[in-house]
């Protein structure tokens, strides 16, 4: 009697302690929105660990007369009651075009790198308009299916920029006969809905993390929201005077290079592969001329995907895989073999990460085109000459003009000469650069952040994009600074740097 009463107990115990401790970390009490933004707690869409407390919502963005509503998902995590630090954290996801990853698969992804992270504060999440589980969700089928044909044919640069327009043009009349209005993809909106968002919730100490993209989400709302910010957390910087299609060439012509470079200079490196490359060019053009082919697993589903390897596809190839920096070492031996005339062993999984990004179900083309077209404003043909002059390595992989370029007809409205202006703010401001970074580089974040009197810059070594995914020492750094953002963080990882 006495042993089943205890189970009894035990049971009891199991079915009550749960709902205790979500009790105790309610859901924040909202704020009424003058513009006539709202937030609406909802059951979660997915299954959350029993002892992890957090909370799902709907955020619907204000609205005018006769515009559409947009419903954002949310999810907001408290800390623990014993380990709450000052103010919220915000996550701004990159892109343009990604979401936050909220569906079941993503928030398990999410629980573990909140255990990395170690920060004791609340982290809200949400996916921006057009993105994720968001709705309406904004995609682009038919670019989809362009870039699934081009890996099989291999098209010359020319005919495939041409036919990559079509596709995106036969897009863009599509949402347009749907009656999307494109103009409210743009940074400046992201930035207001976010705004709204921390208005709803409340206070003035939020800490906000902007991750590629994101960080140019953040840097707008440092010029129209800055009473509410406490701190900023900003991991590879995309400023908005930068204008991505005029820096590709370089960038492009950078990660090629680059690698090659100092593994030279490194007496080490360069004893571990001896046979690289002198010239990379010569190897464009043969591939370009003579592509390899390939059978590499389709990402979206069971079966493979001819591929045409061509010059171009190559140095994209390339690209892509600097993002990670546990591929350099593969970086290295692909371009020794290919020197040296052998077909890569590691190429296929090289391009198998090539792929999973290019059809990332999580992201929108649509939501890209609208806002990079809204962002970037007019591109002048002569700037754009003058750029591909001074890169001849990558020259012939970009179209000769701008005939075909998708902001063209992608009329998704203008941010204006002010958005692309420098941001000045005295907001404390943690800067983290991939010394390897391919897309957004270490040099943005020197001089285009001039205005930030209160940033701290870290450069790591040896690394790519999104730091606190892959260096320690940042996460380090992250922490220390979020503790106390006015003053610059000192950590042990820093020592000898």
């Amino acid at each position: 009697m006495l042993q089943a009463f205890r189970w009894l107990l035990f049971l009891l115990l199991l079915a009550v302690l749960p709902a205790a401790w979500r009790a105790l970390h309610p859901a924040p009490e909202l704020l009424p929105s003058p513009a006539g933004a709202r937030l609406e707690w909802v059951d979660c869409w997915f299954e959350s660990p029993l002892l992890r407390p957090l909370h799902c919502g709907h955020f619907f963005p204000a609205a005018g007369p006769g515009e559409p509503v947009h419903r954002l998902p949310l999810v907001y995590l408290p800390a623990p009651i014993w380990a709450q630090g000052q103010g919220p954290v915000l996550f701004l996801s990159g892109g343009p075009g990604s979401g936050s990853w909220l569906d079941a698969d993503g928030m398990a992804g999410w629980y573990n790198w909140l255990e990395d992270m170690d920060w004791p504060h609340d982290l809200v999440l949400f996916d921006p308009r057009g993105t994720g589980l968001s709705r309406p969700r904004l995609d682009c089928p038919e670019t989809l299916a362009f870039y699934r044909q081009a890996l099989g044919v291999g098209y010359p640069v020319e005919e495939g920029a041409r036919l990559g327009a079509a596709a995106a043009r036969a897009c863009y009349r599509r949402l347009r006969a749907a009656e999307h209005d494109l103009r409210a993809f743009g940074t400046p909106g992201n930035a207001a809905d976010a705004a709204e968002l921390m208005a709803l919730i409340g206070g003035s100490d939020w800490n906000l993390y902007g991750a590629s993209y994101g960080t140019r989400v953040a840097l707008e709302l440092m010029r129209q929201a800055p009473e509410r910010i406490r701190s900023v957390i900003l991991d590879s910087v995309y400023p908005p005077q930068i204008d991505g299609d005029l820096t590709q060439p370089g960038l492009l012509d950078q990660a090629l290079r680059r690698l090659l470079d100092d593994c030279r200079a490194d007496p080490d490196c360069a004893a571990e592969y001896p046979g690289l490359p002198l010239d990379l060019g010569e190897i464009l053009a043969r591939l370009q001329e003579d592509p390899l082919e390939l059978g590499v697993q389709d990402p979206a589903g069971p079966g493979t995907l001819a591929v045409r390897m061509n010059g171009e596809r190559l140095a994209w190839v390339i690209y892509d895989a600097l993002f990670w920096w546990e591929n350099y070492p593969l970086l290295l031996e692909l371009m020794q073999d290919l020197a040296a005339g052998r077909v890569p062993p590691q190429l296929e999984s090289l391009m198998q990460g090539h792929l999973e990004m290019l059809f990332d179900p999580g992201f929108s083309d649509a939501v890209y085109f609208s806002a990079h077209c809204h962002d970037r404003g007019p591109l002048e043909l002569d700037a754009y000459r003058r750029e591909l002059a001074r890169f001849p390595l990558v020259a012939p992989l970009f179209p000769a003009d701008l005939e075909h370029d998708v902001c063209n007809f992608w009329d998704s409205g203008d941010a204006g000469d002010g958005f692309r202006q420098p941001v000045r703010s005295d907001l404390p401001t943690l800067v983290l650069a991939g010394e390897y970074d391919p897309t957004t580089p270490p040099d943005w974040a020197g001089a285009p952040l001039a205005g930030l009197t209160s940033a701290y810059v870290y450069l790591a070594p040896g690394v790519g994009h999104s730091l606190l995914d892959s260096d320690e020492c940042s996460v380090d750094l992250a922490r220390a600074f979020l503790a106390d953002p006015s003053s610059a963080a000192r950590v042990d990882c820093l020592a000898g740097q």
